[in-house]
């Protein structure tokens, strides 16, 4: 009789190593999954740009023309790049999934120098817990051009003097 339970403990623990190592397997390959699959979630065909000259203090437009794939949010910054960035805006867009983008619309700041530059945008998006895959794209150059305010150059103070508080 003791043989018996010894032989039924020694296939129950065979079995339980055996289910554990097949677990242990199939955990690490999600896990490689999940880190290294190559996620996709954007394709970029065309940058449109309302405008390409542009006045300190102006707005306008962009859109793209693609196809997201992931019903997913995505965090986005836009730049204005030229050797230098300056950070134009950032926010968090969920698109639904297909090859409708919104229009986003956005000002050139006054501090902006006058040049030539690219709108760089770039989007975060966090595929899973584990991954996040990030995408850049970049415009056609626009022209910046300085704008006076009110036919004038800088503040003339008639705005009254400033108080610190």
């Amino acid at each position: 009789m003791k043989s018996k339970c010894f032989l039924t403990k020694r296939i129950f623990r065979e079995i339980l190593v055996r289910v554990l190592f097949i677990l242990l397997i199939m955990i690490t390959t999600f896990g490689f999954v999940q880190i290294w699959w190559p996620y996709n979630p954007v394709r970029v065909d065309n940058f449109i740009i309302e405008k390409t000259i542009l006045n300190q203090g102006e707005s306008t437009y962009f859109q793209f023309q693609g196809e997201k794939f992931y019903n997913i949010p995505c965090h986005v910054s836009i730049e204005l790049v030229n050797g230098e960035n300056f950070a134009i805006m950032s926010y968090v867009s969920n698109n639904p999934k297909g090859t409708i983008f919104k229009k986003r619309s956005f000002i050139i700041p006054y501090h902006i120098p006058a040049g030539k530059y690219q709108l760089r945008w770039t989007g975060v998006y966090e595929m899973n817990p584990l991954n996040s895959v990030t995408k850049v794209a970049y415009s056609k150059f626009i022209t910046i051009l300085n704008k006076d305010l009110h036919g004038e150059k800088g503040d003339k103070g008639d705005k009254g003097s400033f108080t610190h508080f």
